[in-house]
């Protein structure tokens, strides 16, 4: 992959600020020109000016952390607290009926909700916390295909699905790790240069992009071939982003 080591972001020009009803968790590109906006009781579609259009799930016993839409079938991560548990589970289905298909579910003391699943053309990469395994589906017929094991990783949170490869942030450990899109335990490489790293996007070009927050609030721009840190640019703080092609 030939990346241009000069390559720089366009500015980003500020449109328009909506504020939502709840806390908002996590927002996503349609390609009909919608948005998916996450908040804590349910997943709404607004359109280009981020006016409300369609509520697609909605329940207060739920506690709702990411969504994506991918071939269009939605992948939706939702937490329930009963009794002192935490019970923390995957939905994959149509837009009609979006929890028609488990992916997985996993029982806990604490919710971890907020490690976003990745979606691509082709696979779900879905993170089980309680044994650090990062499990990989088709996205075409939901096939359960292969898991990757994080032994590396401390405490895995975002996820990011290319071409050839996945990636995964060790918010604890501090560090990104690259690996193969196959049933392998070895990175392809690891950055340990990242505080508290959190979402992940790639740009057209291929350069990874990484957000960080708390101690250090910043979006890394990371060489995709090698590892190595490119750029640095400071912010108020940031959680996970996406990347929109034009």
């Amino acid at each position: 992959m030939n990346i241009n080591l000069e390559f720089k972001p366009s500015t980003l020009e500020h449109i328009q600020t909506k504020r939502t009803s709840e806390r908002c968790y996590a927002v996503n590109w349609v390609e009909d020109k919608q948005v998916l906006c996450v908040t804590r009781s349910g997943v709404d579609l607004m359109d280009i000016g981020l006016e409300f259009t369609n509520k697609i799930m909605a329940d207060d016993t739920l506690d709702f952390w990411s969504a994506n839409i991918v071939e269009r079938k939605l992948v939706t991560k939702v937490s329930q607290h009963y009794e002192g548990n935490y019970t923390t589970t995957t939905y994959f289905g149509s837009l009609v009926k979006p929890t028609e298909m488990v992916l997985h579910r996993e029982d806990g003391e604490e919710s971890n909700g907020v490690r976003h699943p990745a979606k691509s053309k082709h696979y779900i990469a879905d993170i089980q916390s309680n044994n650090k395994t990062l499990k990989i589906f088709s996205s075409t017929n939901e096939e359960h295909l292969f898991d990757i094991q994080l032994k590396e990783i401390e405490y895995p949170f975002g996820t990011l699905i290319t071409d050839d490869a996945v990636l995964v942030s060790d918010l604890i450990g501090n560090k990104l790790c690259k690996y193969e899109l196959s049933p392998s335990e070895d990175p392809i490489w690891t950055n340990d240069e990242l505080i508290h790293p959190r979402g992940i996007a790639v740009d057209e070009s291929g350069l990874i992009y990484i957000a960080s927050q708390l101690e250090s609030p910043a979006v890394h721009i990371i060489c995709p071939d090698t590892g190595k840190l490119i750029n640095k640019s400071h912010l108020q703080g940031c959680a996970c982003f996406q990347w929109f092609f034009p």
